[in-house]
């Protein structure tokens, strides 16, 4: 088939118009002898354009009139041309002087009337560009519903309220962690991490393990990168802990313990449970190989997690470390050792406990019925244990704790209760109610609020202790902490599959499937 295009573009670009004009001139003309010259250059490629697909067509009509179709008769009838009655307009002589010239090599215009302005120049703008894969800010903040299930399903915006009115939170206390929430964000460092006392910094040297701290408290509010009013804090917590975490997998600016590896460790595991994002999967896998490849031999843990371990047997810094792989568990991580760790950690644990399932303990770095029983109780009930005989007389030990007056609460109370609070909400009935309507009410009560201090004149809260020896970001990421017990995790007495009257989720939520 001619392509029409093609002939017509052929013969718009041979300055057709000009060759007639010229071959009209005398033939003792520049012009004429251009025209002439011209002309014979151009009619070869002229007849090429139109002769060749007219032989194309006939050798194809010679080919199809020895092939036999069967075909209905139809009568053709001819008409006769209409003769043209209007005349076209004759061709305007083309001055020569008024055709451009043009040279191939320069094509340039230049802008000689001063009323015009020129262009200028745009400079392209200058990148500080990182090409390693996957970086946070790459990663679009995830805006669908969020679905929480298995052990984090409590924490949907809706299913928080469910569970605050199940479990009988105590008036004002999600008042008080809303106020956390925000006291955090203001005191973030413009880094994105965070200190023991509020700004300034004066205690960088345990930032990670302040990072790793407020960042689960975040998590534990169904907070993501996604989030409305906390996402870039979140996210700038997680970019903060990713990007200083060293090639060996601990991260700069540890204590000399390095307490700053299992939380951040616990931190980065549900913070990819909860983002899926890849460069975080990373980061935690090489900081729990650590804590696997430095427990000891009987499962328990010791300071900074050396190679092989130690003889030294800290409960203390151990109950960071099983979180650490509860977490880990819960995200999947692909670390070789994980389930054995897992497992060992029960036996670990239990290398402390003094007494029966009448009334036992855990002690610090020995047996003992000591305050951080808790740590004990909560690590066996995450590790699929609160049925042993160590887990039950740890929690009657527990309760008969009795509260304090405000005044006289330490940062070591704070501690001690992060962990008696969740051991007495998995373990629910009596001992729940008690820890509930003692200890959750004094902490929901005794926040300092800083009215008007936040956007939009909201109010912000931190918490304050005798002595303020940790500062006053420990005390608020713990406080808040036991104050979130009732949607952190659901209580390992419940089938994970189930919670009952759970309201449609916001459509700020995430799906996540755990299980």
């Amino acid at each position: 088939m001619i392509d029409l295009k093609k002939v017509y573009k052929g013969f718009r670009n041979s300055n057709i118009r000009e060759i007639i004009y010229g071959l009209r001139q005398p033939k003792d003309t520049e012009e004429y002898k251009w025209a002439k010259k011209e002309f014979k250059v151009k009619r070869i490629s002229w007849g090429s354009a139109v002769i060749s697909p007219i032989l194309a067509l006939a050798i194809i009509g010679s080919c199809a009139i020895n092939k036999t179709y069967d075909s209905p008769n139809v009568t053709a009838r001819m008409i006769e041309p209409t003769p043209m009655t209007e005349q076209l307009d004759p061709i305007e002589p083309l001055e020569l002087s008024k055709v451009p010239e043009f040279n191939h090599l320069e094509n340039i215009v230049e802008f000689n009337n001063p009323s015009i302005e020129k262009p200028s120049i745009i400079e392209e703008p200058s990148f500080n560009y990182d090409n390693s894969p996957e970086m946070i800010s790459d990663v679009s903040p995830i805006k669908s519903p969020i679905i929480f299930k298995g052990v984090y399903q409590s924490r949907g915006s809706n299913a928080r309220k469910v569970a605050l009115t199940n479990y009988g939170a105590p008036k004002g206390s999600e008042t008080a962690v809303i106020n956390a929430l925000r006291w955090l964000k203001v005191n973030q460092l413009d880094d994105g991490s965070w200190s023991q006392t509020s700004k300034p910094a004066s205690r960088g040297e345990v930032k990670p393990a302040m990072t790793g701290l407020a960042l689960l408290v975040y998590l534990a509010h169904g907070e993501t990168p996604g989030s409305s009013e906390f996402g870039y804090t979140v996210e700038k917590a997680i970019k903060w802990l990713v990007d200083n975490q060293e090639i060996s997998g601990k991260f700069n600016g540890r204590d000399g313990h390095d307490y700053s590896l299992p939380i951040a460790t616990y931190a980065l595991s549900e913070a990819f449970t909860m983002t899926k994002i890849p460069m975080v999967k990373e980061a935690a896998q090489k900081a729990v190989k650590i804590i696997i490849d430095g427990q000891n031999k009987n499962g328990a843990f010791d300071y900074n997690c050396k190679p092989g371990g130690t003889q030294r047997n800290d409960l203390s810094y151990g109950g960071w470390c099983v979180q650490a792989l509860k977490a880990a568990k819960i995200a999947h991580l692909d670390v070789d050792g994980l389930d054995e760790a897992f497992k060992k950690a029960i036996h670990g644990t239990k290398v402390n406990f003094k007494g029966d399932y009448n009334m036992g303990g855990f002690g610090y770095s020995s047996p003992a019925q000591h305050p951080l029983t808790g740590v004990g109780a909560l690590s066996l009930q995450l590790l699929g244990a609160s049925d042993h005989e160590e887990s039950i007389g740890a929690m009657k030990y527990i309760t008969n704790v009795q509260p304090k007056e405000w005044g006289s609460v330490t940062w070591r109370d704070l501690y001690h209760w992060y962990y008696d609070i969740q051991a007495a909400f998995h373990e629910g009935g009596n001992t729940w109610e008690k820890w509930n309507n003692e200890f959750a009410t004094l902490v929901a009560n005794n926040q300092t609020v800083l009215k008007g201090n936040y956007e939009d004149n909201k109010d912000i809260g931190y918490w304050s202790t005798t002595g303020n020896s940790k500062g006053l970001v420990y005390n608020t990421v713990t406080a808040t902490l036991m104050l979130e017990v009732y949607y952190r995790y659901l209580p390992t007495f419940q089938n994970i599959q189930m919670i009952e009257n759970v309201a449609p989720e916001d459509p700020g939520d995430i799906p996540i499937e755990i299980f």
